[in-house]
């Protein structure tokens, strides 16, 4: 999807992006509602999906920013 990032390092990354793809962290940018979405002016539900993500990295040991 991304050719300069390995699909392994994706799987286990936060990923915001206006392609769609179906993994757990992935959150699809787009105006459309649904699962795993996010309109594009929402900012505050970017940060706060962010930051729990960073946290529960950090709960079980792994570094979000070598993710």
């Amino acid at each position: 999807m991304i050719p300069s990032v390995p699909d392994n390092i994706l799987e286990g990354a936060l990923v915001f992006s206006r392609m769609k793809r179906d993994l757990p962290n992935w959150f699809w940018i787009t105006k459309l509602s649904g699962e795993r979405t996010i309109s594009p002016t929402n900012l505050a539900r970017m940060m706060d999906t962010a930051v729990k993500f960073m946290k529960s990295s950090s709960e079980i040991g792994k570094n979000p920013s070598s993710l």
